[in-house]
């Protein structure tokens, strides 16, 4: 599904606006990752580590590459009740922290997998540290936690 919509906003480099359709997957996306949607069958936290981390990544690229052809896409999407998608980029970013800090405390393969994730998106979108100590809200300790592994990459 979401490689799927990943091909889809590529294909869409020579348009001037976001299309419904897109947004519409955005938004249940964000719903099976954040809010217990499910995608084909399936909920985010019935997902493997592995897949949950493969995921959180494809969904960072996603947002990467619809935010550089629309800046501010986010604002359009409207939101549903107490659901936000103007800060899913934070959310996405913290959980994807947080399932590799478990990660590297239970299962070293899976831990070198998900720092590979964070080296990769570190290159593709400029992530750096300022920026994931802002968007955190985490902790002193957390935020340690998260250094170390970020110190590796």
């Amino acid at each position: 599904y979401v490689n799927n919509l990943l091909a889809e906003v590529e294909e869409i480099e020579n348009t001037q606006k976001i299309d419904n359709s897109i947004k519409d997957k955005f938004v249940l996306l964000v719903d099976f990752i954040f809010y217990d949607e499910e995608i084909n069958g399936k909920t985010f936290k019935e997902l493997s580590t592995t897949t949950k981390l493969k995921v959180l990544e494809l969904f960072l690229k996603l947002d990467s590459k619809i935010e550089t052809k629309f800046p501010n896409y986010k604002n359009t999407i409207s939101t549903k009740g107490n659901k936000v998608y103007t800060n899913v980029k934070n959310k996405a970013l913290n959980t994807y922290f947080d399932i590799t800090t478990e990660a590297c405390d239970n299962n070293q393969e899976l831990c070198n997998t998900a720092k590979e994730g964070l080296k990769d998106m570190k290159e593709s979108f400029s992530l750096t540290w300022d920026f994931i100590k802002e968007m955190s809200g985490a902790g002193i300790s957390k935020l340690k936690t998260w250094y170390e592994i970020w110190r590796d990459l």
